[in-house]
């Protein structure tokens, strides 16, 4: 069995097997508590919660979360996971995304391709019903930043239009570091939602959770570290925008750092459980153009999840069904094979820092 991460991981795992049992409906049944769910991004790394959530939804948790926030890439897993489409948000990263049209470094501002991508992803041949998120039970939050402030906005099925949630996932995944587009939304523009909230952890807790599943993108244990390239790489691409975006862009790794303690240790306020790649698995690149990488990082998530509730593996079979018999026992790849070919962004985002990475 693999480690349990978090404060009270077995009580977070015991509550939810036990609302799926009951047959929990959030919005309509109350047990005293309050559960949230927080999926990670970060460009194709979110495949691993990806993966999370399409086994997530396969065991039958798709009602039992109060709460569920999402940032960036992130989020469009956590949309398509409420609205029940789980098989596409991940099959759409090893088969459609594992391409060089996303990053072009010669492609000058927009080194990424936000709008090809979501033409694709949430556009394409099988488009995000965006119905079925308004009508979910659950409470769903997609952070974005106001530009002007750098304050988070969160928004949510409960409080905004049906047109406003493409719009707002498409600002939440446009990192100024690589792409220029700003979404205008009630006046107001938007972009990156990882510039404070990386991790909405915070919102969970203002929200009254009492319980928290993270499903992290990175190994348990990671932290972000201050890189002086970085720091460069930012106040270029950021030159025009305002100071307190500037500045807290600058500070971001810290936010992010800070929720990671809270998803660790629960902050004197949360229950809190994380599923993550263990130390040595492999974690993709935001860059990775190899499928095969990435759809082996999607069937780890997904068996990962599947082991953690004591399930059965072939119950979470991904959505081409095409996974190797012998990949049902599979714990976990160590990462002692050469990298394989990365996009030019993958590259260029590697020499600055880990965290100079594309939102999406």
């Amino acid at each position: 069995m693999a480690p349990l991460y978090g404060n009270q991981a077995e009580s977070v795992q015991a509550l939810l097997l036990s609302r799926r049992q009951r047959g929990y409906r959030a919005g309509v049944d109350d047990d005293g508590a309050r559960v949230g769910l927080v999926v990670e991004g970060g460009a194709f790394r979110a495949v691993h919660s990806a993966g999370a959530v399409f086994a997530l939804h396969r065991l039958g948790f798709q009602q039992v979360f109060d709460g569920v926030y999402g940032t960036s890439s992130g989020a469009i897993n956590a949309a398509y996971f409420l609205a029940g489409q789980v098989e596409w948000a991940t099959l759409c990263y090893y088969r459609h995304l594992a391409t060089r049209q996303l990053f072009n470094p010669l492609r000058w501002p927009d080194l990424g391709d936000i709008h090809w991508l979501f033409d694709l992803w949430i556009d394409g041949e099988n488009p995000l019903d965006v119905g079925a998120v308004m009508r979910s039970r659950s409470d769903f939050y997609i952070s974005a930043t106001d530009i002007e402030t750098a304050e988070t906005r969160y928004f949510s099925n409960r409080t905004d239009r049906p047109e406003v949630v493409v719009p707002a996932l498409k600002a939440s995944c446009s990192t100024p570091l690589f792409v220029s587009n700003q979404e205008r939304i009630d006046g107001r523009l938007y972009n990156d939602g990882m510039v404070r909230a990386s991790l909405p952890v915070a919102k969970a807790i203002d929200d009254g959770c009492t319980h928290l599943l993270a499903l992290l993108t990175r190994p348990w244990g990671h932290r972000d570290r201050y890189s002086r390239s970085l720091a460069l790489w930012i106040k270029l691409r950021l030159r025009s925008y305002p100071e307190a975006y500037r500045r807290a862009f600058l500070e971001e790794y810290r936010t992010y750092n800070a929720a990671l303690e809270v998803v660790a240790d629960g902050g004197g306020r949360l229950v809190t459980w994380a599923i993550a790649p263990a130390p040595g698995e492999l974690v993709v690149k935001n860059g990775e153009v190899d499928s095969q990488r990435l759809r082996r990082a999607a069937h780890e998530g997904a068996v990962r999840v599947a082991r953690m509730f004591g399930g059965d593996p072939r119950e979470v079979v991904l959505p081409d069904d095409e996974t190797p018999e012998d990949e049902m026992t599979h714990e976990g790849t160590p990462v002692d094979e050469p990298d394989r070919a990365r996009s030019g962004i993958g590259e260029l985002s590697g020499s600055l820092s880990s965290k100079a990475e594309p939102s999406v």
